[in-house]
């Protein structure tokens, strides 16, 4: 299986991490939005805005590097990123835009799909950064469980946050350049 070289890796570290925090803007304002009953529909004016202008940044990224993303498109993990990646954005869409649909459910098997993402092994990265991840999504599933409609939104959120925030410092060590000033570098 082929392995993505540093720069790819890290831009598509980067670009998860930027998604991250689309996506806790997303989930902070749906939780703003329902526990304090404010009237917007909140599918067009905080999801559809805001992953729709998300998708164009990372399209017009993409069309920028191109041989680096169409290699990204050939491995493994990628797919089945993308795949579950799909599949929780439409269980989380029709939860927004259905008013039959059971909202605790879909929010539930969302992170569900993240955490069994998780159990095969990775081409790529730590084994065991996959399994704190798979743990972590599962302990977010059991607190939508618990916890319902609004406040699992403000869960999925701050894990988002907390998660995108955590894998970041661990990609990104503190250090000096040739001038003695500091500056980050990437893992």
């Amino acid at each position: 299986m082929s392995q993505l070289n540093p720069p790819q890796q890290s831009r598509m570290n980067w670009i998860s991490f930027l998604w991250s925090l689309v996506l806790t803007k997303c989930f902070l304002l749906e939780f703003s939005v329902r526990h304090y009953e404010v009237p917007i529909n909140s599918l067009t004016y905080v999801w559809l805005l805001s992953i729709g202008m998300a998708s164009v940044a990372t399209i017009v990224h993409a069309n920028s590097n191109r041989d680096a993303i169409s290699q990204n498109f050939k491995h493994a993990d990628f797919k089945i990123d993308g795949v579950i990646l799909s599949a929780s954005a439409i269980l989380i869409l029709w939860s927004l835009a259905s008013q039959e649909a059971p909202v605790e459910l879909l929010l539930l098997l969302a992170p569900l799909l993240f955490a069994f993402k998780n159990l095969r092994p990775r081409s790529t990265g730590s084994q065991t950064l996959g399994r704190f991840k798979m743990i972590a999504w599962l302990l977010v599933s059991g607190g939508v469980l618990v916890f319902g409609s609004p406040l699992a939104f403000l869960l999925i959120a701050t894990h988002l946050f907390v998660f995108a925030m955590i894998t970041l410092f661990l990609r990104v060590q503190p250090s000096k350049d040739s001038t003695g000033n500091p500056s980050f570098s990437e893992n």
